[in-house]
């Protein structure tokens, strides 16, 4: 007989039933399954019946402990069919157990490019998607960011007088389908007194950061220590690889730098100098290209973007326009 994958010579009822007979108790086990005790159930509701006399019924008659048996096998069988198909394959139970937990144990997913400022609203600090991020700590000012109209499209617009704050967005993007970073920005001056090798003087008219989800296990013992501290700092997401993209006043285009704010993050110049204050640049940067430069490793996977205007040490004020950030395939350029 097979009975939810059990095969046996002789019905487990019948085992179960005669053993009643010498204990009508059938105690639960530790270890019993559902379909153990549905089993035990059926066994207790046809051993708890008293034997009938010798002679108080029909067929009662002669009824010895051998017959007695058998018919506490058949019924007891019977009842245990109805009980035990009352529940669910233990099998289907156990995978469908294991399909949910890996359903809530799966990321969120994530979108594949950042939210478009021309998706608006107009006047709201940024789309769906965007947060803004503290940069400074509380007693110094904070950037400000809108969406306005430009022309027949929306931009974002920062607006920094000595203070600092970003717009993060999380996204996932793979470098090795789309590692072309396009985006556009306008600034309407130069931060005079900025200095980017500098850390008291590292401010920035425009910022445009890519965030990388670089393995921990490929820095060094100090790297790892100091990441976990960032991270106790900043929240389990901080990135362990960052390209920022500049646009710097003095420093010369496609130059890279060590950011003085982060150990691990690195300073792209995207555009220097001011010769177009108030004109938009349209920029184009291979993010697959510039982190093997930058981190002598292959790119993984992109986690988010962040943009900024910095002006807490130079105490300056700046206007700077964003455009719409995109993620490219190569074969576009």
């Amino acid at each position: 007989m097979r009975i939810f994958g059990r095969t046996d010579a002789r019905p487990q009822s019948v085992l179960c039933a005669k053993r009643c007979l010498s204990d009508s108790r059938v105690p639960y086990a530790m270890n019993d399954t559902p379909v153990d005790r549905a089993r035990k159930r059926a066994l207790r509701q046809v051993a708890y019946h008293p034997a009938p006399r010798r002679g108080s019924g029909v067929g009662a008659v002669g009824i010895d402990r051998r017959v007695r048996c058998e018919l506490l096998s058949r019924v007891s069988e019977q009842a245990y069919m109805r009980e035990a198909s009352s529940y669910p394959n233990t099998a289907f139970v156990t995978l469908l157990a294991l399909l949910l937990a890996a359903a809530l144990s799966a990321p969120p997913a994530q979108a594949a490019r950042p939210t478009p400022f021309s998706a608006g609203p107009v006047g709201g600090t940024a789309p769906p998607g965007w947060t803004l991020q503290d940069a400074t700590p509380k007693t110094k000012r904070q950037t400000r960011y809108d969406l306005v109209r430009d022309g027949k499209t929306i931009v974002l617009r920062a607006r920094a007088d000595g203070s600092s704050a970003m717009l993060k967005h999380g996204l996932y993007a793979n470098p090795a389908n789309t590692p072309v970073l396009h985006w556009r920005w306008r600034t309407d001056r130069m931060l005079q007194g900025a200095d980017l090798t500098r850390k008291e003087r590292d401010d920035h008219a425009a910022r445009l950061c890519v965030l990388f989800d670089r393995d921990p296990e490929q820095l060094g013992l100090k790297e790892r220590t100091l990441l976990k501290l960032e991270r106790a700092k900043h929240g389990e997401r901080y990135p362990a690889a960052t390209l920022c993209y500049v646009w710097d006043n003095r420093l010369p285009v496609d130059s890279m730098h060590d950011a003085q704010s982060s150990k691990f993050a690195v300073i792209v110049v995207a555009a220097s100098g001011a010769g177009a204050p108030g004109r938009w640049l349209s920029m184009q940067r291979d993010t697959a290209e510039d982190y093997r430069r930058a981190f002598n490793a292959e790119p993984p996977s992109i986690v988010g973007v962040t943009v900024s205007v910095d002006t807490a040490d130079t105490g300056e004020s700046v206007v700077t326009h964003f455009g719409d950030i995109d993620f490219w395939p190569k074969r576009a350029r």
